[in-house]
């Protein structure tokens, strides 16, 4: 049986493969990506995984079982994909959170 974690009552460690909660559409294997107050002023906090993240729309969340013994690839392949999609979110995030200067002037065409 998997013990859901209320997010309003701890914050899971950055960086962790863990599965979190998103009443909406449901559980998805991913990392915590910390909080960022900016980007997302409901919670902070920002998930994400292969399919996208979400900022302040996640209820819930566990960490996942260690791999077996003799699979610590996996571990690093999971660094390594996470650090992906924190890229991903820094390149997203970064014109919603700071507006480019064409854009905040009017300039929108140039976009």
């Amino acid at each position: 049986m998997i013990n859901w974690i209320n997010i309003e009552d701890k914050t899971p460690e950055k960086g962790k493969r863990l599965l979190y909660f998103f009443e909406m559409t449901g559980a998805y294997l991913g990392f915590y990506f910390g909080i960022d107050d900016e980007y997302c002023p409901e919670t902070g906090h920002v998930f994400g995984s292969q399919v996208g993240f979400l900022t302040g729309d996640v209820t819930h969340w566990c960490y996942m079982p260690d791999y077996p013994e003799g699979f610590e690839d996996f571990v690093e392949a999971d660094m390594e994909w996470a650090t992906e999609v924190e890229k991903e979110i820094n390149e997203i995030k970064e014109p919603i959170g700071h507006p480019r200067e064409d854009v905040a002037m009017g300039n929108l065409e140039q976009i």
